[in-house]
């Protein structure tokens, strides 16, 4: 997967041939557009989320961006 795709369209932090005053532009033309907002906060969010999964998600993610295929368990960083 190209490691553009990983950004959102609009994203414009080190990304090549985007710009801060773009995304200035983007963001103020964003709140002209908004009747509302809302704000929350999750307390504990991620104290209860299960890292095990993420970082098994990662290894894969990691696995098959690589190029490898095939058997996930013979893979060195997840044996060690």
């Amino acid at each position: 997967m190209e490691k553009e795709n990983r950004f959102l369209k609009k994203a414009a932090a080190y990304r090549p041939r985007k710009s801060a005053l773009e995304a200035v532009g983007t963001a103020r033309k964003r709140c002209f557009q908004m009747k509302w907002v809302v704000e929350f906060d999750i307390v504990g969010l991620f104290d209860n989320i299960n890292h095990g999964i993420l970082i098994i998600k990662q290894c894969i993610e990691t696995y098959a961006e690589n190029g490898h295929t095939g058997d996930l368990s013979s893979a060195e960083y997840l044996s060690a």
